[in-house]
C-alpha cells in the first residue's frame, strides 16, 4: 500500500468515525472505540501537544484534521472534574 493510499484510508476512518459519534455512540465509548486511529494520525514531538498527521503531498485530508481536533476536545472534557472545587 502506497503512502498516498495510507493517508486516504485514515481520511476515509476518519469520517467514519466522526458518523458513529453523531450516529450512535456515547462520548466515552466512541474515545475509546477511536482511540487507535487516534494514534495512528497523531504526532506528538517531545514536549509538545498532539497535533494531526493531515498533510501529505500538498494534500490536506479534512476528515483526518476534523477527527483529531474532536478526539482532542472530547477527551479533555471527559478529564474534566466538575465537583465544585470549594467543597
Amino acid at each position: 500500500m502506497t503512502i498516498q493510499m495510507r493517508y486516504i484510508l485514515r481520511d476515509t476512518n476518519a469520517k467514519l468515525a466522526l458518523m458513529d459519534l453523531r450516529d450512535h455512540m456515547s462520548v466515552p465509548d466512541w474515545i475509546h472505540t477511536h482511540a487507535a486511529l487516534f494514534k495512528s494520525i497523531s504526532i506528538r514531538p517531545d514536549g509538545y501537544p498532539s497535533i494531526a498527521d493531515a498533510n501529505y503531498c500538498n494534500v490536506r485530508y479534512v476528515w483526518i484534521q476534523d477527527f483529531h481536533r474532536m478526539y482532542v476536545s472530547l477527551r479533555e472534557l471527559m478529564a474534566i472534574n466538575f465537583e465544585d472545587p470549594n467543597e
